[in-house]
């Protein structure tokens, strides 16, 4: 007995003396490698990196074999450890590894797999269920319970016994290395003298490609905890995860998780620490920076985005604004716009139509303007439907302290956002098991992701990389393959394993809707009340409009069951004036009781008129009209909930010399809502509606005679009853046009 505590005592000697040394070969320090390196710092592990700054000579692994290079340059730089048989190696790949595992946990773990093999192991080398880079080999590897071929991407192995496996055989530098380890493993002979085995059931290493469904996160049960990864198949915790091949968007995602990333109930620490503590609460103004705002094709609510441009609490001074615009249209807005603001920032410049610059070579340019000036240490990029509501969105950008960050957003009411969460096979859109909760925001934090557009702060560190993508050159292996330039864009920054991250810590705004807007109208923002309310809402709703709605307000009612309240803003009326001048087409009016838009050709009371459905405004203003006129119709008629059925929407022009009033007349519907569009004793004089059966008038100022007249006011809505009750006549127009827009709902 005291024989055998004395060996086991010894053997715990042996086994505590040993030590750990991560090592990796990166010619570059790309994010991926930083986030390898960090993961090593968290975990408190030692480490050496080889190869930085050196040429690769190992060919291009993305696309097919190579990889001598690191082997020969493991060689080299390890060749001082020559004979250290105490002292473990754990290699990994630098570009696409996070190790989440103290050095104790690695060795027990290390223990536990070796104990299972029938030899005497020193290099334990992970396992993967694809073969490569030669098929030909599948028959020579044995027949696992688990994952059965060779993946070099990972080793743990003893420091002398891995350096004699390294000098096995010659190797040069763009042969493959993991075919290297392949043929020694696949050796029987070589295999039992340097002891190699597979970490066949992902106990320590996990290798993703081609094992995505066998991911899983074990969330940490404390703020203080570590998330990890799981291995569902095998109900295994590997500590060395490995995005090899095509896997490396989902080590990405993984990322955003492991080892502090985000958790249920204790949010995400690990975002707390990504602020740069150097800025802290207050940001440094003192850097210029660059707006390039890029409008591609015909916008809807541009100029808002313009205007909250110019609201961004960055110092306009320390600001250099381009804008880029390719239609004549979105020209015209820009104009205005920098004529009011332009004087406010460092230096404007505008690339208007008449260039004939594409979007890529204007955002190339923005780009070489940030490179050019030293001062610059961002260019912020946003699109012109972009719709950015937090002033503060900039400095908040910047202390995340990443290179490349866009500020998430989404389309209002959908989960359209300016991000994916996961890219398919063929590059385009495919959604990750996490994309609803952080587009909802119920998860918040700092995301890695695949793909953002639509507004992204650059660092200038990133310039130079990002120039040589835009600028499309013939022979580099950036050409755009989408024919998109965002996802060309995106698709070139993974190529380059450039990380793009997404913050959703806070509400920066939204993302208008573009795909349902005529391109041939002067104001196509009108036909968008349903895609982009809140937009809509803003430019065309009266600001009073919410305040008459609530159930305490008291509702105008300037003649017995007629209620008024107010409806369009100025704007709204004035932009369906133009809309409608613009079309041009109206109706005879006066006696002509023939009209061929109508049913059976007849209109019983002709009025200068455009109904809603020549100018394809039809839906639209149904929707107007059931999601903001029914609702206070509702509220003033205690008991009636309207069906919205519309008979017929039309905007009327009355005006001295063409038709100036409109004979008593009942209306074929069962309420009417009516709308001012114009501006009374400004545009026109005169004008009104008078209730024959009331003896009482709707006109452009209060009168002597009711003193329940109310004086109408541009945008103001009038609802009445129909058919039955109310009978009206259009008062005379004695000056200037009148217009005003009818709505007949029936039931």
């Amino acid at each position: 007995m005291r024989l055998l505590g004395l060996v086991s005592l010894l053997s715990n000697s042996v086994l505590n003396a040993r030590e750990l040394l991560v090592i990796t070969v990166a010619t570059e320090k790309t994010d991926g490698y930083l986030r390898w390196e960090e993961s090593v710092r968290y975990s408190g592990l030692k480490s050496r990196t080889f190869g930085t700054g050196e040429d690769w000579l190992g060919g291009d692994i993305t696309n097919g074999p190579g990889g001598g290079h690191k082997v020969n340059l493991l060689k080299k730089e390890l060749a001082g450890y020559k004979g250290n048989s105490e002292l473990y190696f754990l290699f990994t790949d630098a570009y696409d590894v996070i190790i989440n595992g103290k050095e104790e946990e690695i060795f027990s773990r290390f223990d536990d797999i070796v104990s299972k093999v029938e030899y005497k192991t020193n290099v334990l080398i992970s396992a993967e269920d694809l073969i490569w880079p030669d098929a030909s080999l599948e028959p020579k590897y044995p027949l696992v319970l688990g994952k059965r071929f060779l993946c070099s991407g990972a080793i743990l192995a003893r420091a002398d016994v891995f350096l004699d496996l390294l000098e096995y055989r010659a190797i040069g530098d763009r042969d493959d290395d993991q075919l290297f380890y392949t043929e020694a493993y696949l050796n029987k002979e070589l295999k039992e003298k340097f002891g190699i085995a597979l970490d066949h059931k992902a106990e320590l290493f996990f290798n993703l490609n081609g094992a995505l469904e066998e991911v899983g996160i074990d969330f940490a049960r404390s703020a203080t905890g570590d998330n990890t990864v799981e291995n569902t198949k095998y109900r295994t915790k590997p500590l060395v995860i490995h995005g090899n091949g095509p896997s490396k968007n989902e080590l990405n995602r993984i990322s955003n998780y492991v080892p502090q990333g985000w958790r249920p109930d204790y949010g995400c620490p690990a975002c707390s620490k990504v602020l740069n503590e150097e800025i802290k609460e207050d940001i440094d103004t003192s850097k210029e920076i660059v707006i390039a705002f890029i409008i591609d094709g015909i916008t809807p609510f541009v100029h808002n985005s313009l205007k909250r441009i110019a609201s961004l609490d960055y110092p306009a001074e320390k600001t250099h604004l381009l804008i880029y615009s390719n239609t004549v249209w979105a020209d015209e807005r820009v104009d205005t716009f920098l004529e009011v603001f332009g004087s406010s920032y460092k230096s404007t410049k505008f690339i208007s139509s008449k260039e004939k610059m594409s979007v890529t070579m204007a955002r190339k340019f923005a780009l070489q303007k940030t490179y050019e000036k030293f001062s610059v240490e961002f260019v912020f990029f946003v699109d012109g439907y972009v719709q950015l509501t937090n002033p503060a969105v900039i400095g908040e950008l910047i202390k995340t302290n990443v290179e490349l960050v866009a500020p998430g957003m989404s389309r209002y009411g959908k989960l359209w956002s300016n991000y994916w969460g996961a890219v398919a096979s063929d590059g385009f859109y495919s959604r990750s098991d996490d994309y609803l909760d952080i587009v909802q925001g119920t998860r918040v934090g700092i995301w890695n992701m695949p793909f953002v557009n639509g507004a992204y702060l650059v660092h200038k560190n990133l310039a130079a990389d990002l120039i040589d993508i835009f600028a499309g050159i013939s022979q580099s292996p950036w050409q755009g393959k989408f024919n998109d330039p965002d996802l060309d864009f995106a698709s070139n920054l993974r190529t380059l394993g450039i990380f793009m991250h997404v913050t959703n810590q806070a509400y920066w705004g939204r993302l208008v809707d573009r795909e349902h807007m005529p391109v041939d109208r002067i104001h196509p923002e009108l036909w968008q009340p349903e895609w982009n309310r809140p937009d809509w809402e803003e430019d065309y709703l009266d600001s009073d409009y919410w305040r008459v709605l609530e159930p305490e307000t008291e509702m105008d009612e300037p003649c017995p069951d007629v209620v008024a309240f107010p409806f369009l803003s100025s704007k709204g009326g004035f932009d369906m004036i133009e809309e409608m001048e613009h079309y041009g087409k109206w109706s005879g009016g006066n006696e002509a009781h023939t009209d061929e838009r109508l049913a059976g050709g007849y209109e019983n009371v002709p009025t200068v008129d455009i109904h809603m459905n020549q100018i394809g405004l039809q839906d639209e203003w149904l929707y107007v009209v059931k999601t903001y006129a029914a609702p206070m119709v509702s509220k003033f008629y205690t008991g009636y909930n309207p069906d919205n059925k519309p008979n017929l929407m039309f905007v009327v022009r009355y005006k001295p010399g063409e038709q100036d009033r409109l004979r008593p007349h009942h209306d074929s519907s069962t309420w009417t809502f009516q709308i001012a569009l114009n501006r009374p004793n400004i545009d026109f004089e005169g004008g009104g509606t008078y209730f024959t059966r009331y003896k009482c008038s709707v006109v452009g100022s209060a009168t002597e005679q009711d003193s329940r007249s109310l004086e109408v006011k541009q945008g103001m809505g009038f609802a009445f009853p129909g058919r039955l009750t109310h009978q009206h006549a259009g008062l005379p127009t004695t000056k200037g046009t009148r217009y005003i827009l009818v709505n007949f709902m029936d039931a």
